[in-house]
């Protein structure tokens, strides 16, 4: 039911929500980007980090964080 829904939706922050609940990677990297929302990337962070995929970038608004820096700041919120 909710991949359905996230199929459906339009409210990009309800999609995004859905996203991360489902696991999709691929989803919730597209709206992460979209939203520009530093809570999104970590929230997409935490996702790549238990899931064992690591192929989701820094956020390029924040290009002055360094990538221990940015895991550092996934995993202690």
């Amino acid at each position: 039911m909710k991949r359905e829904a996230l199929e459906i939706a339009t409210d990009p922050d309800y999609r995004f929500d859905l996203a991360v609940t489902l696991g999709e990677l691929g989803t919730a990297l597209q709206l992460a980007e979209q939203s520009g929302s530093e809570l999104k990337w970590r929230q997409l962070g935490e996702l790549a980090l238990s899931s064992g995929k690591l192929q989701a970038r820094p956020p390029p608004h924040l290009p002055v964080l360094k990538p221990l820096h940015l895991l550092h700041s996934l995993l202690f919120l």
